[in-house]
Formats: structure tokens, C-alpha cells, sequence
């Protein structure tokens, strides 16, 4: 019976760096395609952050006025149920996870956005 608790503890604890790493592989990649390929950066926005980007016209074009650290080296990343935090050197980025896998919520958030470190706060980029 014991060995039942540990595995389920054991496989919780993969899960969740399984998440950490594929949340930050989708905060790299669109740190990477912002000013390279901006459609794709695009794609990697919630929807609700999207449509606030693309109040001003198409998201793309908006992508290369705003002002998102482009170097995606991650240096921390937590996951929570259905939100992660992500920090590069340069940025701090807030995802969720949808259906369709983890999607930025919030970008530019700077390296101390928050006095708590789990809320995006004056982000460039969010809903």
C-alpha cells in the first residue's frame, strides 16, 4: 500500500516538471518568434490576450510595436493546475493551459512584475 502513495506522489511530481518544461518551451518560442515570426507569436496568445492585442488591428503587425525581451533562456518556471509563470533573464510571461496546450496569457512583464510573483502586473502584453 505504501508503494501505491509513493508512486502516485512520484508520478504528481513528473507531471508537474513535465508541465514546467512544456510551459516554457511555449514562453521560448514565442519570446523567439515576436520580432522573427510574428504570426506565431501570435498563435501562441490566449485567446482573450489576442483579441486585446488586436484592438488596434492585426496581431502580427502589432507584435512588432510592442516592446517583448526576445531572448527566451528560461531561468525559472511553476506550474499551478492550469497556470504557470515562466522567467527568462529579461521577461516574465503568465500562461495557461487550454485544450490546445499552453498559451501566453501575459508577456513583458518585466523580471519583478509583481510584489508577489504569481500576478502579471504592467505586462506589455495581457488580457
Amino acid at each position: 500500500m505504501a508503494l501505491v502513495g509513493f508512486t502516485v506522489v512520484l508520478l504528481a511530481g513528473c507531471s508537474a516538471a513535465t508541465e514546467e518544461i512544456a510551459a516554457g518551451d511555449v514562453a521560448q518560442e514565442f519570446a523567439r518568434s515576436v520580432a522573427s515570426k510574428p504570426d506565431r507569436a501570435c498563435d501562441l496568445l490566449a485567446p482573450e490576450t489576442r483579441a486585446a492585442v488586436e484592438q488596434d488591428g492585426p496581431c502580427a503587425e502589432q507584435m512588432a510595436d510592442l516592446d517583448i525581451p526576445t531572448n527566451g533562456r528560461i531561468v525559472d518556471a511553476a506550474v499551478a493546475g492550469h497556470s504557470a509563470r515562466v522567467s527568462t533573464a529579461q521577461d516574465r510571461m503568465f500562461l495557461a493551459l487550454f485544450d490546445s496546450g499552453w498559451r501566453v496569457m501575459a508577456a513583458g512583464c518585466g523580471p519583478a512584475a509583481s510584489a508577489d510573483n504569481n500576478q502579471p502586473a504592467d505586462c506589455v502584453v495581457k488580457d
